[in-house]
């Protein structure tokens, strides 16, 4: 059979016509899922150089990595300059951005400061990899003092006590001692008063900075309150607080004069959110007689020896009435350790150290010094060894509000470094940010002209 002339060009023309559009075709598809991946490209290092930019002052002060912005719109112009430096480049990726959007930005304010808390644990953890080798010890402490009643007296129990001992029907057949009566009463008010002069006395020079809690992070916040994290947790955040907040004793070696500071007693601000400085440090004394009282209790129920003296100072204010005499032998017992924490507290401020618990060899005040209101002078020196006042402090951090905690650690940094940076405000501060990108791709093998991609992208420290 005779073929055509021609016949084999046209054949061999009409197939490689189909080889070509097949191998443009996939060459197009590479090429597309490499457009796919560059932009993907793109679009993490541009949000990246965005989030180098993050505030200097902050990370030089506290160490935390948080990018200050003013609004969407800026970081929305701020991450399109970087994108379009990789889509303007000459390649086989021709792209154009269309639009670009916030999807999601994590301010240090949001879900009760978990960001802020992220940046200090990192820190820390790297900082200080051996920081936790301790830990088992230190929640053994927090277990017990968990498991500890507030150690103040009973004042209505002793109240109703001595109410039933001058009862008219009992007056006359009970032989009271009234010289003692008196002296519980000048107890019971002494330690109704003022408690930071009793415990400082006057010589003390108390901070009289004070701040307007109006409009700052922690009195305005109003979201979700966040639930209790481990101890671990904890710990590293309260050696975070002690190595960047001053105390009562102790300044930090951060880049900033006292002067320059709102509150000079941070860690006591910390903990219980005054407006001064002699108010917070009035609750902190007032939680670590709490605490030593506590403390100083147990020790006092388990000594026999100190339970008979109290039994025996107590048989004449109750008349021979047992239930009486049971009840004030309580009270008293809690006086008793309350004013060895009295004592306790003075030693403490003094930076001087304290055991959480107690030897015979190591309590201060005898019955009849308590009672003859021994407490007030100055305690003795025996140097004992035990806990400075920043490991009270510690404690304390351990069984904080977390998201208190964290709302007030916030105040404190914008207040300071707003002394360097006027206009700083932590709401503009983000540690995480998702982008989305839409872009107007062209196909360079196919004819179906141009079409959109959209990725999104996401930025964190």
């Amino acid at each position: 059979m005779k073929t055509k002339q021609g016949e084999i060009s046209v054949f061999l023309s009409l197939i490689l016509v189909c080889v070509l559009s097949l191998f443009l075709g996939l060459v197009e598809s590479a090429r597309m899922a490499g457009a796919r991946l560059y932009l993907e490209m793109a679009a993490d290092s541009s949000v990246c150089s965005v989030m180098s930019q993050y505030n200097r002052n902050l990370w030089d002060m506290y160490h935390l990595l948080f990018l200050e912005v003013e609004s969407d719109e800026a970081i929305e112009e701020s991450f399109a300059s970087y994108l379009e430096f990789y889509l303007s480049r000459e390649n086989l990726y021709p792209m154009q951005i269309k639009e670009v959007d916030v999807k999601e930005a994590e301010t240090m304010t949001d879900k009760g400061g978990i960001a802020l808390e992220k940046e200090i644990l990192s820190y820390v953890a790297y900082q200080f990899p051996d920081l936790l080798s301790g830990l088992a010890d230190v929640e053994d402490l927090l277990e017990t003092v968990q498991e500890m009643e507030d150690a103040e007296p009973d004042w209505d129990a002793a109240n109703e006590c001595i109410d039933e001992i001058t009862d008219s029907d009992q007056e006359e057949e009970l032989e009271i001692d009234w010289e003692k009566i008196r002296l519980l009463d000048r107890l019971k008010e002494l330690f109704r008063g003022d408690i930071l002069d009793l415990v400082l006395g006057e010589e003390v020079l108390v901070s009289k900075n004070s701040v307007r809690l109006k409009g700052i992070p922690s009195t305005e916040y109003r979201g979700e309150r966040l639930k209790e994290g481990s101890i671990a947790e904890k710990y590293m955040i309260s050696e975070y607080c002690r190595l960047n907040f001053d105390s009562f004793l102790t300044q930090c070696e951060r880049k900033l004069a006292p002067k320059q500071q709102v509150l000079q007693y941070e860690q006591e601000y910390l903990l219980f959110g005054k407006e001064s400085d002699r108010k917070n440090l009035k609750e902190t004394v007032e939680t670590l007689l709490a605490l030593r009282g506590s403390l100083n209790l147990s020790y006092l129920l388990q000594s026999s020896k100190c339970r008979s003296e109290v039994d025996l100072f107590t048989l004449s204010l109750s008349g021979g009435n047992i239930y009486i005499q049971g009840a004030l032998s309580a009270f008293i017992l809690s006086l008793w350790a309350f004013a060895e924490a009295v004592w306790d507290v003075k030693i403490l401020l003094k930076g001087e150290s304290v055991p959480f618990f107690k030897r015979t060899d190591q309590w201060n005040l005898g019955l009849n010094e308590f009672l003859n209101f021994r407490f007030l002078d100055k305690p003795p020196k025996k140097g004992t060894t035990g806990a400075i006042y920043q490991d009270y402090l510690r404690i304390l951090f351990l069984i904080a509000n977390r998201t208190e905690r964290n709302v007030r650690i916030i105040d404190v940094i914008q207040w300071n470094v707003q002394s360097v940076q006027e206009d700083f405000l932590v709401s503009d501060c983000i540690s995480k940010l998702e982008m989305q990108t839409a872009i107007e791709e062209t196909h360079l093998f196919l004819k179906k002209g141009k079409y959109a991609r959209t990725t999104n992208v996401i930025g964190s420290y």
